[in-house]
């Protein structure tokens, strides 16, 4: 914000500035949960979101009800816990960007959509001022590679020769799947 003061008078003692008026500033912008980069999974069943602005941790349900979650195929795992990271006890006052979901079942390697809702506290994620929530009709998505094991065949291999790895994961469109020894072959 600037202020502009513009309204002044000149004499021989130098200038007098005349204020008056009002102004009101208002938080008019509601977060978002909108890419890039907002989504992180943390590979133990719990994933970060990140959103645009300081949102109220007072005003994330904790029983992750203010999120939507859907997975390939049509499944729909859960969202069991949903808390602000670094909020204080109590929430009233603290702020974050971050709210750590936790995913409760099984999820499958695939492309996952989170959504917002409103949640079982009576109102979707709301903003520092709580005069704008934040929109339910935003969604983020992001992929989930499930844990895997590589089976090789045969297990055993003499010097100069070889062994097929195979994997058993689904694929995700556009994934690259790497995999690099740690230590030496036996």
């Amino acid at each position: 914000y600037a202020m502009v003061i513009d309204n002044f008078t000149l004499d021989a003692v130098g200038y007098t500035l005349t204020f008056g008026g009002s102004a009101i500033l208002v938080d008019n912008t509601p977060p978002t949960i909108n890419p890039p980069n907002t989504v992180v999974n943390n590979c133990d069943n719990t994933i970060t979101i990140t959103t645009s602005e300081q949102v109220k941790c007072s005003s994330i349900a904790s029983d992750g009800s203010d999120f939507t979650i859907a997975g390939p195929g049509g499944s729909a795992p859960t969202i069991t816990v949903a808390s602000g990271i670094g909020c204080t006890s109590p929430a009233n006052n603290s702020l974050t960007n971050q709210i750590k979901l936790t995913l409760g079942g099984t999820l499958t390697s695939g492309t996952y959509t989170i959504g917002i809702k409103v949640g079982t506290d009576g109102n979707t994620i709301l903003d520092k001022c709580a005069n704008n929530p934040m929109s339910t009709a935003q969604t983020v998505i992001f992929n989930y590679l499930a844990p895997f094991t590589i089976t090789a065949t045969p297990a055993a291999v003499c010097a100069g020769g070889s062994s097929n790895l195979s994997a058993g994961v689904a694929s995700i469109s556009g994934a690259i799947y790497g995999r690099t020894p740690s230590g030496t072959l036996n």
